[in-house]
């Protein structure tokens, strides 16, 4: 399982670099993240890549905006189903508003996406019964530096499999996010 984590931070960090790109820059990630997370009983730890969105609307409330992000993350079960390691995988669009009374680089954004957790999550209280969920968020944050490269959230994290197959107990996280902007 750790080459498998290893093998796809390889290929995530591949495909950030540049010559992924070949001269198609909508394939080009425009930032990359890393992501704490916890809750009563798993922690985890993610990398991922974000694609912004080449568009924006300004509305009275303020700017909204999006990106598309493709995940890696390790989760690790506490109890007595102790060390537990899962796997999961997930692609997500996320929208993002800038609050026009606030201003600042803060911010608000939803997202759900597909996501694969492998094995088939289980800890002493839950057990999911798909490898096949959806993982949906909520977070506020705030970017800045020098062009507002820089970034960090608090969000709220869950995933379940959105009731296609029983049990669906769902789990959820607690998560610390930053990220920077190329």
């Amino acid at each position: 399982m750790k080459s498998l984590v290893a093998s796809s931070m390889a290929a995530l960090a591949f495909a950030a670099s540049p010559s992924f790109a070949a001269n198609t820059s909508h394939w080009q990630p425009t930032g990359m993240s890393v992501q704490g997370a916890s809750w009563a009983h798993v922690d985890s730890a993610t990398v991922g890549l974000t694609w912004d969105w080449h568009w924006r609307r300004e509305y009275a409330v303020g700017t909204l905006t999006g990106y598309t992000e493709m995940d890696l993350a390790r989760w690790r079960t506490r109890g007595r189903v102790a060390d537990k390691g899962f796997t999961q995988f997930g692609v997500s669009p996320v929208l993002r508003l800038y609050p026009a009374a606030v201003g600042g680089g803060w911010f608000a954004e939803a997202g759900i996406g597909p996501n694969w957790i492998s094995p088939k999550y289980r800890n002493d209280t839950r057990e999911f019964s798909t490898t096949f969920n959806f993982g949906d968020r909520i977070a506020i944050g705030r970017r800045f530096g020098e062009q507002q490269a820089h970034e960090i959230s608090v969000g709220f994290e869950h995933f379940s499999n959105a009731g296609i197959k029983h049990p669906n107990p769902g789990e959820n996280f607690v998560q610390v996010r930053y990220a920077c902007h190329f």
